[in-house]
């Protein structure tokens, strides 16, 4: 068996991409051809803590993403209160979806009661959104909240 190759080597004429971007990527340069992911989270100060164990954010991607969080709670003398980690669905590029961190019962009542002191306390939350393609982004946002008391039944 013989294998013999034959190499030629041809200069072709590559015109400068326009301006703005588009084109051929550089020599060299980074082919990751992925949109970088836009992730919004915005925590209202009043929560419905007392009445559920929830703390409530609101997350937007400007991609369709999948959502992920957790949020630090305050439980006294410097310590916190972790809560497990929320999934929620896929969130619509654009839109806007609530994400629901269940904060433990058996923690609720001293996060409450450390809250109530002062009538509000500062929170700390961690939202990870992920797109199809496998970018990721992590926003982390420091909130301050007051417990809401009323508003239902049995409160």
């Amino acid at each position: 068996m013989r294998v013999s190759y034959t190499w030629t080597a041809s200069e072709s004429q590559v015109e400068p991409p326009p301006p703005g971007g588009g084109g051929p990527a550089p020599p060299g340069g980074s082919t990751d051809l992925r949109a970088p992911l836009r992730l919004r989270v915005r925590v209202p100060a009043r929560q419905p803590l007392v009445r559920r164990g929830q703390l409530v954010a609101y997350v937007r991607c400007d991609q369709t993403c999948w959502v992920s969080g957790r949020a630090q709670l305050p439980a006294g003398r410097g310590r916190a209160v972790r809560t497990p980690l929320a999934r929620s669905g896929r969130v619509r590029a654009g839109r806007e979806k609530r994400l629901v961190l269940l904060v433990p019962k058996p923690r609720l009542k001293v996060v409450v009661s450390e809250l109530g002191k002062r009538g509000y306390g500062r929170v700390s939350v961690t939202i990870t959104g992920r797109t199809g393609e496998g970018t990721r982004r992590t926003v982390r946002k420091r909130a301050r909240i007051a417990v809401a008391r009323s508003g239902g039944p049995g409160s």
